[in-house]
């Protein structure tokens, strides 16, 4: 600590002190103890009574004006939760406010301290189930989403063509464009191939009509011969963003819940064509076998970037790379971002208690959530109530009044069916549990991902890896490797079988690490110990092309043990 500038943050709610007797003098004492054992002083910003729902608090917000200021070397406290509830707003104090004014955090009871290399691999694993927590709010809209399907509603996204979408939110055939999309699978049922059907539709008398911005293509038409609406069937995939992986897909289908196109014979015959058409392409497909397909993923813009083929080496064997679409960060080397997720995938097998504490840390996040979930809930019944009441006063006042009600009423108790719907939809998710995280079953992923990199057969290798790990990140010159947390019970966990039988409840969440950085052989100790970073690796055959050197420890200290993979040539350690 170069400043040795100590400030301290106590806080707990009534109800807190009522229940486990943490009172704000014995973390006051705990703090003034820390400062004592290291030599100095300590300031401490007190909120007495305060909930920890968010940061919206008086010494809280003094606190955080002064580290803004600067002078400050380390902000203690007796347990990260005494900041927030919510891991997402204790880790944006970590990331918005701390880091950029190069402030530790120390965490005394949970032995967390950011200035060590153990201490930034703690946040670093905590950052995950942030990430985790930002994804499930995504689910709790699809929950939402959930009762408009049942209803057929139009629930964003593509319009297919021949269909326009009502003022009720429900598909109808447009009087105009369902022609266009009528002869597209007469055309198709005749077999004319996807260039004359390219060539109609992009034609200067139909293109116009449909209002596109660029041209049909080919994975237009064989999404259009492959959705089910135009046989009268409504389709809402739920949950199944691939972003995410941490939700089942569950696909609503209701036949007849939107007007057909197609009888049922023809839409028969059109996937009987692509099921031939299919198989046909079935020999060019590549035999293959990447570990990491479908895992890696660009930083800057997000995508999954997918695989290309370069030149050829010296060797004549071909280059592969993963690309992003976008052209966002350079390709990366297939062997560079393989060994980057072995080695990190290794690094992990040997911290394991890290990984132990950083599951226990979350889980008593996911504890604190399921507690405040309660005053949530009795809101959403009250206001579920209210409108009961309303609707039935709407109703009565219609029955007695007859036609000389206002017409403005009905739209009004549309309306607050609609509320009330959404409200149960939300009721509904409040009353499943917060998900948990299980760290023994996470590590015994990461077991058997080591067991296969090091000694087992080749056709393990890709299933273990995609069980342990969550995602590989593409920096310009880093592999961000993040675990698969298994969780149990939580909002993302699918209906069905318990624990263990058919229907297995494990889920895969992130976890973070950035590649290819060990400690030094030379300096142990758990997750401390010197670091060396590796490069992004370039060809194989270019190594001797560059002095082995140590590549400078990374620009922004940053969350746990960052490896930098640097573009070019392969990096080893001094």
């Amino acid at each position: 600590m170069m400043n040795n500038v100590l400030i301290g943050y106590a806080r707990v709610s009534s109800e807190e002190q009522a229940q486990h007797g943490v009172s704000i003098s014995a973390q006051r004492d705990i703090l003034n103890g820390y400062a004592a054992m290291n030599e100095t002083t300590i300031d401490i910003y007190e909120d007495p009574g305060f909930s920890g729902k968010d940061t919206n608090r008086p010494a809280m917000r003094r606190l955080l004006d002064r580290c803004r200021a600067g002078g400050v070397s380390a902000v203690v406290v007796w347990k990260l939760d005494r900041l927030s509830r919510s891991l997402r707003d204790t880790l944006a104090i970590i990331e918005d406010i701390l880091q950029p004014n190069h402030i530790s955090l120390v965490s005394v009871t949970e032995k967390i301290d950011t200035s060590t290399p153990s201490g930034r691999m703690m946040l670093n694993l905590l950052a995950s189930f942030a990430q985790l927590e930002r994804e499930q709010d995504s689910d709790r809209v699809v929950m939402a989403h959930k009762h408009l399907a049942h209803d057929c509603r139009y629930l964003g996204g593509h319009i297919p063509l021949g269909y326009r979408v009502d003022a009720d939110k429900h598909y109808q055939l447009d009087p105009i464009l369902a022609p266009v999309a009528r002869h597209v699978f007469d055309l198709y049922l005749a077999r004319a191939g996807y260039k004359i059907i390219m060539d109609y539709l992009n034609g200067p008398e139909i293109f116009p009509l449909t209002g596109r911005k660029r041209p049909f293509r080919k994975p237009d038409l064989s999404f259009m011969m492959q959705n089910p609406v135009y046989s009268g069937t409504y389709v809402r995939k739920l949950g199944a963003d691939p972003r995410h992986r941490i939700t089942a897909p569950e696909v609503i289908s209701i036949p007849g819940g939107v007007p057909a196109l197609l009888s049922p014979e023809e839409w028969e015959r059109v996937l009987q064509i692509r099921t031939e058409n299919g198989k046909a392409m079935a020999m060019y497909k590549s035999k293959s076998n990447y570990p990491l397909t479908g895992l890696v993923y660009c930083s800057v813009c997000g995508g999954r970037m997918f695989l290309n083929h370069g030149g050829k080496t010296r060797a004549r064997e071909s280059e592969r790379y993963y690309t992003c679409k976008n052209k966002c960060v350079k390709p990366a080397r297939v062997e560079a971002a393989e060994k980057a997720t072995f080695d990190a995938l290794i690094w992990f097998s040997e911290h394991l208690e890290e990984l132990r504490q950083s599951c226990e840390i979350a889980n008593g996040f996911s504890d604190q959530a399921e507690q405040d979930k309660a005053p949530r809930r009795e809101e959403i019944e009250k206001q579920i109530a209210d409108n009961r009441k309303k609707a039935a006063q709407i109703t009565a006042f219609i029955a007695k009044n007859g036609a000389s009600a206002p017409v403005s009423l009905m739209d009004e108790l549309t309306a607050i069916d609609e509320q009330s719907a959404a409200l149960a939809a939300q009721l509904d998710s409040l009353a499943r549990p917060v998900a948990r995280y299980d760290a023994e079953k996470t590590i015994s992923a990461v077991a058997a991902a080591v067991d296969a990199i090091k000694k087992g057969p080749p056709e393990q290798l890709k299933t273990t890896v995609q069980a342990a790990v969550y995602r590989v990140i593409v920096s310009p010159d880093s592999f961000d490797v993040r675990l698969a947390w298994h969780t149990f019970g939580g909002d993302e966990a699918p209906g069905g079988a318990a624990e263990g039988g058919a229907g297995r409840r494990d889920h895969h969440q992130p976890c973070g690490r950035e590649g290819n950085q060990l400690p030094d052989p030379g300096e142990g100790g758990r997750g401390g110990g010197k670091i060396r970073h590796y490069g992004r690796a370039g060809n194989p055959e270019d190594q001797g092309r560059h002095p082995e050197k140590p590549i400078d420890r990374i620009r922004d200290p940053g969350f746990s043990r960052h490896a930098r993979q640097r573009a070019g040539g392969r990096m080893g350690p001094d």
